[in-house]
Formats: structure tokens, C-alpha cells, sequence
């Protein structure tokens, strides 16, 4: 039982020290809508590249305006609300991003 208990504050430890800060949600989301313009593949135009950069800063300074976020010491749930459309939620643990909803965020 005690090794249990050391095991789960050391895990905890672990998930209060590595949880990301809105920065990084800021950079994640920033990529994201960059990744979802430009898309993944490797050659890509020029101009599509520009347009991807500039949508995903633009995209970025909006979605921080309309993002709100619940702290739970061990990981942040940040609900991002775009008008007439459910909100999106994704939950900040241990340096990640992982999206709660089944749809495809910011179609």
C-alpha cells in the first residue's frame, strides 16, 4: 500500500510539474490552424504557405479571445467557443493537447 501511495504522488508530482501553460495552447492551436490550411504535405506552394502563417496568427489572436479555461492542478481544460457552433474542448496534460470532441475542430 505504501508503495502505491509513493507511486501515485510521484505520478501526480509528474503531471502538476509537466502541465502546459496558455502559451503553449496558444503555440499548439497556432500550428494546429496552420496545419489544417497549409496541410501535410511537403510541397506546398508558396503562396499557400503565406496563407497558412497568416491564417494561423490571425486564427490564433481570435481563438485566445474566445478561449476560456478550468485549472485541475494535474491538467487545464480549455473550452474554445466559436458563435453558433458547439464548443470545442481539449485538455492540457503532461505538455500535451488531446481534443475531447469527436468532430474535427475549426472546419
Amino acid at each position: 500500500m505504501k508503495k502505491l501511495l509513493i507511486f501515485i504522488s510521484i505520478v501526480a508530482g509528474a503531471l502538476f510539474l509537466t502541465k502546459p501553460s496558455e502559451a503553449d495552447f496558444d503555440v499548439y492551436i497556432k500550428n494546429y490552424i496552420e496545419k489544417r490550411v497549409v496541410g501535410h504535405a511537403k510541397n506546398t506552394s508558396i503562396f499557400k504557405n503565406m496563407l497558412g502563417t497568416l491564417t494561423a496568427e490571425i486564427g490564433s489572436k481570435l481563438t485566445k479571445e474566445l478561449t476560456s479555461k478550468n485549472d485541475y492542478y494535474l491538467f487545464t481544460v480549455y473550452e474554445v467557443r466559436l458563435e453558433k457552433e458547439e464548443p470545442y474542448k481539449f485538455v492540457g496534460i503532461a505538455k500535451n493537447f488531446l481534443p475531447l470532441q469527436t468532430n474535427e475542430p475549426f472546419k
